[in-house]
């Protein structure tokens, strides 16, 4: 009998681990499926530094078991409310605005690296499985003293679960009335990594798009960020880049290609004047040019985070061809076999010199448009919306991290071996 006792106190105190823990992380109700999302943006320049902006979204979830869903829309402080339009499964729905939402009986503010956002919200009704929203807004804002930037609440995901495998987001994106305009495109949030995501110098109408992808059983945690910036050309000649470090690694049995890693420039006066993918059948091109501003620049090592998303395009030889392109020049031309997954295809730190030409303009530069990563032609796919956060109704504890889990598993470890050892004496 004793040497049974700390055996069966053991196997108690581990049944109660089991409870607690099933409480903790429960499937949340309404569950959220969430495997994919396309968001459409309209950027036309007006003159006099106005930026018109439209957006048009459509998003498809599934419901596990609530009546009545709370939904939040985080949208820019600038929206013109009038411009709003809001359809669950094609029926307009009465919406209104709120700075507060309730996730899990707590309240929340959706916070941003630039402060809190309004949210549109409204209630859905009658317990269905599927719902398909629309979403429509309108705005502006202004390009001062040569820069403005816009937000797109991409970030949804910090304030509700999913159980999809991965999210694939699609941002397709239209430009008109630009000249010698330079995009960025970055993600980031509060106590996150920022990361560029696009670069172009803008001379002409573009329409283009490009993919990102969440990390694993997660959805969207940073934002998406358009940062606007009107150069003069004379101010700048092509540059170079110190060094290069590239990684590729594969997503979704091969469907996608991640490629990111980090530029290294050796003053501040360096930069992007385009970042973007050009991709073809078994072909995948991660296109750079760089270019520097003439005269002085802060002296300092400035590093930036690139991530790019790339479907691929694969033919029957599961061949597929990868280059690096630097200012017109092949760094890195490389043939990956796409018939079986390794982690990861590529993985380089490329050191390039400084080039004896960089006293070429940069109006030189080829800055043709392209379609690049990913071109929504599937009509029945319609552009969708910023990924509702909702209210989920249980009473179900908020569940652990896993850093909760590891602390909980080294103890039962323990625990165990303590039991053991003290049978062992006995």
């Amino acid at each position: 009998m004793n040497k049974s006792a700390p055996l069966l106190i053991l196997l108690v105190f581990l049944a109660l681990l089991v409870n607690s823990f099933v409480f903790a992380n429960p499937i949340p109700a309404p569950t959220i499926i969430l495997d994919r999302e396309d968001i459409t943006f309209n950027f036309t320049y007006l003159g006099n530094g106005v930026v018109s902006v439209s957006v048009y979204g459509k998003y498809t979830m599934r419901n596990a078991g609530y009546a009545v869903i709370t939904m939040y829309f985080p949208v820019p402080n600038e929206t013109d409310r009038e411009s709003v339009r809001v359809l669950v499964n094609g029926k307009e729905m009465s919406y209104g605005f709120t700075w507060d939402m309730i996730i899990w009986g707590h309240k929340y503010r959706y916070y941003t690296v630039k402060g809190p956002l309004p949210l549109i919200t409204w209630s859905v009704m009658g317990g269905e499985e599927k719902y398909v929203v629309e979403v429509y807004y309108n705005y502006k804002f202004n390009i001062r003293n040569g820069f403005g930037e816009t937000i797109y609440a991409l970030g949804t995901g910090k304030y509700y679960y999913t159980y999809s495998k991965q999210c694939i987001a699609t941002i397709n994106i239209n430009l008109k009335g630009f000249n010698n305009t330079l995009l960025n495109i970055i993600l980031d949030a509060p106590n996150q990594t920022e990361t560029l995501v696009y670069a172009k110098l803008i001379n002409k109408p573009i329409r283009t798009s490009i993919v990102l992808a969440s990390n694993r059983f997660s959805s969207f945690k940073r934002d998406l960020w358009f940062m606007f910036k009107q150069i003069n050309p004379n101010n700048y000649m092509e540059g170079y880049v110190g060094k290069i470090h590239l990684r590729i690694d594969p997503l979704l049995g091969m469907k996608y290609l991640k490629i990111h890693g980090s530029a290294a420039f050796n003053s501040g006066g360096y930069m992007f004047s385009r970042l973007e993918l050009v991709t073809s059948e078994n072909e995948v091109d991660l296109v750079m040019n760089i270019i520097q501003i003439k005269g002085p620049a802060a002296m300092i090592i400035k590093e930036v985070d690139y991530e790019l998303y790339a479907p691929l395009n694969i033919s029957e030889t599961g061949k597929l061809n990868f280059k690096l392109i630097v200012n017109e020049r092949i760094l890195v031309n490389k043939t990956l076999n796409c018939t079986r997954q390794m982690q990861p295809l590529v993985e380089e730190s490329i050191v390039q010199k400084p080039i004896n030409n960089s006293t070429i303009p940069i109006q030189n530069q080829n800055t043709t448009t392209t379609n690049t990563q990913h071109s929504n032609n599937n009509p029945d796919e319609s552009p969708s919306s910023t990924t509702p956060m909702i209210e989920e109704k249980t009473t179900y504890k908020r569940t652990k991290t896993i850093s909760t889990l590891t602390l909980i598993v080294s103890a039962v470890i323990a625990l165990i071996l303590f039991a053991l050892l003290i049978s062992k004496k006995r």
